[in-house]
């Protein structure tokens, strides 16, 4: 897969058009944030929304090209597929698999 195009950190200043009282946003890399426009030190509490939103932006990637769905990932055995499907093998908990991958806890 090639690097992805930096027009996602030039697409960073369409948050100050977001009309909310609060919007900051982020690229990041491997090696951490590639660029971040508004606050981004603020604390937004997320709860378990980060979730659903870590799964969209995983699919736009895949959609993108940026990411493959049956690439290795976790535990041996997993991809972000599974990890996406929650069905990873992982516990809640803890980073030793408690099922195969593929199998949903």
């Amino acid at each position: 897969m090639g690097a992805p195009s930096i027009a996602p950190v030039d697409a960073l200043h369409q948050v100050d058009a977001w009309e909310v009282p609060f919007a900051a946003a982020g690229v990041t890399r491997a090696a951490g944030a590639v660029a971040t426009h508004g606050d981004a030190a603020r604390t937004v509490r997320l709860a378990s929304v980060t979730k659903p939103i870590t799964a969209l932006a995983t699919l736009v990637a895949a959609e993108e090209g940026v990411v493959d769905l049956d690439e290795p990932a976790g535990p041996p055995g997993s991809t972000v597929r599974h990890l996406l499907a929650h069905a990873s093998g992982l516990p809640f908990e803890g980073a030793t698999p408690i099922a195969r991958p593929g199998r949903r806890r």
